[in-house]
């Protein structure tokens, strides 16, 4: 981190970067150049915000969308998911052979 606060203060560009803890907490890192009331770079901020909560959000979304991308392939019955424009989202195997269709199709109409 020294390196980047060092980095910061010689180019006068802030850095910003997620950082996780030891014990598996989220932070937003943020470094900033100090500018004093003299204008002279002085130092440099940094501030960090938890972001754990959005971090566990984001990593459940996408426990969910792997689980529900998979959920064709188990279904022995041609199955499909269409989206509200009849694209299709998601299909299994069994409906591409039953219909005589490829996967390169992306809507019904």
């Amino acid at each position: 981190m020294i390196d980047e606060v060092m980095s910061v203060i010689k180019t006068l560009v802030l850095k910003e970067r997620e950082v996780q803890t030891v014990d598996g907490g989220w932070y937003f890192m943020r470094i900033l150049p100090y500018r004093s009331i003299h204008d002279v770079i002085n130092g440099a901020i940094i501030t960090f915000t938890d972001i754990t909560g959005q971090k566990k959000r984001e990593k459940d979304h996408d426990e969910i969308r792997m689980y529900l991308e998979n959920v064709p392939a188990t279904v022995s019955e041609p199955f499909m998911i269409l989206d509200k424009d009849l694209r299709i989202l998601s299909s299994n195997d069994r409906f591409f052979a039953m219909f005589k269709v490829t996967r390169k199709r992306q809507s019904i109409g």
